[in-house]
């Protein structure tokens, strides 16, 4: 999708895709918002507190499970990663 393209259905100017999409400028929350939901997606914003490296309860969490569990946690972690990297760069590679 072009830059024109994304700014017209996310409801801003070309202009400030480009600066986003360089770097040049971090969007607001509500613009970041907007311009994912005109690439057909949804944001998601979650807080969860930081672990502490001496917090034990990560292990008593992860303890319980088997090892097939903690595999199976660990490829859904890296599926959703993939799938998000390669929605990036499908995005990327459109044609203008």
């Amino acid at each position: 999708m072009s830059q024109r393209a994304l700014a017209a259905r996310a409801g801003v100017r070309q202009p400030l895709v480009s600066r986003i999409e360089s770097a040049r400028q971090q969007p607001s929350l509500p613009t970041l918002q907007r311009l994912v939901n005109a690439c057909g997606f949804q944001l998601t914003v979650e807080l969860e507190p930081l672990p502490d490296p001496g917090d034990l309860s990560l292990i008593d969490v992860t303890l319980p499970l088997t090892p097939q569990q903690r595999v199976d946690r660990l490829l859904a972690v890296h599926r959703t990663a993939r799938r998000l990297r390669e929605s990036v760069e499908a995005a990327r590679t459109e044609p203008q």
